[in-house]
């Protein structure tokens, strides 16, 4: 269970009702970090499932826009292998994420000349 706290500017504050959070629904993903990180031209996405899963990779700037055709695809389970070509992006941080049975699963990747 878990609520949220909003503070207002004049220090006054409210909290949200009481949720109720299941973890662990759908398949079991383990992701390594893309290798090499900073990359320059290509980077390589390792992931594994326990079982067959419908997996979206996506790349995006820190403020949310998707600066790379997210990739679709079905697995079967075990590992997976995705290369991400990025010599088209400025320099700077994105967040590559990895959707597997509707969890996101995202970690920093840092692009440089």
């Amino acid at each position: 269970l878990f609520r949220l706290k909003q503070r207002d500017f004049d220090g006054k504050f409210s909290f949200s009702p009481l949720v109720e959070v299941s973890v662990g629904i759908g398949a079991n993903v383990m992701i390594e970090p893309v290798q090499p990180n900073p990359v320059s031209h290509q980077g390589l996405v390792r992931f594994w499932t326990d079982k067959g899963s419908r997996v979206s990779l996506g790349l995006y700037s820190l403020y949310g826009q998707a600066v790379m055709e997210p990739i679709a695809m079905v697995t079967k389970g075990g590992q997976e292998q995705v290369l991400v070509d990025v010599s088209a992006l400025s320099s700077g941080v994105y967040m590559l994420v990895l959707v597997v049975g509707g969890v996101s699963h995202s970690q920093k990747l840092v692009v440089t000349p």
